[in-house]
């Protein structure tokens, strides 16, 4: 008997037409009397002979011309139908990554900065334009008439009223343990302002919370520089609650403007400043933390890949990291409700072995399944660059969140770059800006 086949179309005029002449998709079996073409695109055909192709050699030839080209013309004509999202009529289960954002029914959807999603019904759907985060909680949106402290709790807090979900932040960890959500600098700059002496950078990890309050102000102090585990992170969690998941472990599609959950999920970047007191224990109790609050799907922890000799004065939070991760994986770990804990890699264009797209594959690829699931570049890679990890299929399913843009013209050039999202100094600059124009991804 003939095996079972299906048309070729969804039940259309084409599909009972090519059923007459006996053309369909393999499903069950081969007939014997049957030609098996596969092709690049559109799929596995079984081209069954009519009786006339099956005794007439010179006829068999001729059929078989004509079935593979009309079957090669109908599988180019439904790629040219996808890569201009328009979906077939007959045809639209398969558009349902893109219909997805259209029906999304999470809160924090009216978040996005997108312009007027549209359905399948034939119409061209606008692509979600990237997050724009927050770094350092700086040049917050004003707020019954104040505008917050830079770094302060009620600046993310404004930031987040306005439909910016994405934050980037340093930490501190000074020299009696306490983690600080701030920049070096920053705290740098404000103690030398208050002291007859400049206090470096390099310096500040060297005070303790207590030296801090008593030259700063107590009040000054507690609403400035947020403690990292027992405000910041709480804060998060509050505002996130509901919210979808940024990171999935078992996430298979690959980072893309056209999946745009992720352009709408909250996240959280760590930058967590090394320093003498910056050590394992401390470093696990920021994890904990983060696990306690259940926030792993919407945090990451900075991390990069560190030389023989930067080992020696630094903690390798990439290798501590990713065995806690495998820990978790495999069921070693202590906590069986702990999940993962999401790495970002930072990669600076400044830095030569940076430029240097495999070995950053390599380190990838090394950390795998479930440690590095975000890159974290300086946006000023060239395009080739970017080109380069978007051809590179283990570099292009991680998302990216580029730093730090200041001026317009440096936005333009990221949004260009295909990325999830921009960290920018003063994001309200950017949040509206041209939100109706299209997104030029020169990475296509």
């Amino acid at each position: 008997m003939r095996p079972r086949r299906t048309p070729l179309t969804n039940g259309g005029r084409l599909g009972r037409r090519w059923r007459a002449l006996g053309i369909g998709q393999s499903h069950d079996g081969i007939d014997p009397m049957s030609l098996i073409v596969e092709l690049p695109v559109g799929g596995t055909y079984s081209l069954a002979f009519p009786r006339a192709a099956r005794t007439n050699p010179y006829f068999r030839k001729v059929f078989v011309a004509f079935c593979v080209t009309l079957i090669a013309v109908l599988s180019l004509d439904k790629v040219y139908l996808q890569r201009h999202n328009k979906p077939d009529s007959e045809n639209v289960a398969d558009e349902t990554d893109l219909s997805t954002f259209g029906t999304e029914k999470s809160r924090l959807l009216r978040h996005s900065r997108t312009a007027d999603p549209t359905t399948t019904s034939g119409q061209s759907l606008s692509l979600p334009r990237p997050q724009v985060c927050s770094h350092q909680l700086l040049n917050a949106p004003t707020r019954h008439g104040d505008a917050p402290i830079d770094g302060s709790l009620p600046a993310m807090k404004a930031f987040w009223d306005i439909g910016v979900t994405c934050f980037d932040v340093d930490v501190i960890t000074l020299q009696d343990g306490t983690l600080l959500a701030t920049h070096p600098r920053r705290l740098a700059s404000m103690l030398s302002r208050k002291l007859p002496v400049v206090v470096e950078e390099s310096q500040v990890h060297q005070w303790n919370i207590s030296m801090i309050r008593d030259t700063l102000g107590e009040e000054v102090v507690d609403v400035t520089f947020p403690l990292l585990d027992v405000q910041l992170l709480p804060q998060y969690a509050q505002l996130i609650e509901g919210s979808p998941a940024f990171f999935e472990p078992t996430d298979p599609q690959p980072h893309d403007n056209r999946y745009p959950t992720k352009l709408t999920a909250p996240l959280l970047n760590l930058d967590l400043k090394q320093g003498p007191y910056l050590t394992e224990e401390r470093l696990m109790h920021i994890v904990h933390s983060i696990a306690n609050l259940q926030l792993e799907s919407n945090v990451a922890i900075c991390v990069t890949e560190l030389t023989e000799h930067e080992k020696l004065s630094a903690l390798d939070m990439l290798d501590i990291l990713h065995r806690h991760n495998l820990q978790v994986i495999t069921g070693v770990s202590d906590s069986i409700k702990q999940k993962p804990i999401p790495l970002g890699l930072v990669l600076r264009d400044r830095a030569e072995e940076d430029q240097n797209v495999e070995r950053i594959r390599q380190i990838v690829q090394n950390h795998k399944p479930h440690s590095i699931q975000l890159l974290v570049p300086s946006f000023r890679f060239e395009s080739s660059w970017y080109q380069e990890i978007a051809a590179t299929p283990v570099l292009s399913r991680l998302p990216m969140t580029v730093w730090t843009v200041d001026e317009p013209d440096e936005y333009s050039y990221a949004l260009k770059m295909n990325v999830t999202a921009i960290i920018a100094n003063r994001p309200t600059d950017y949040i509206d800006s041209e939100k109706d124009a299209p997104v030029e991804n020169i990475l296509e």
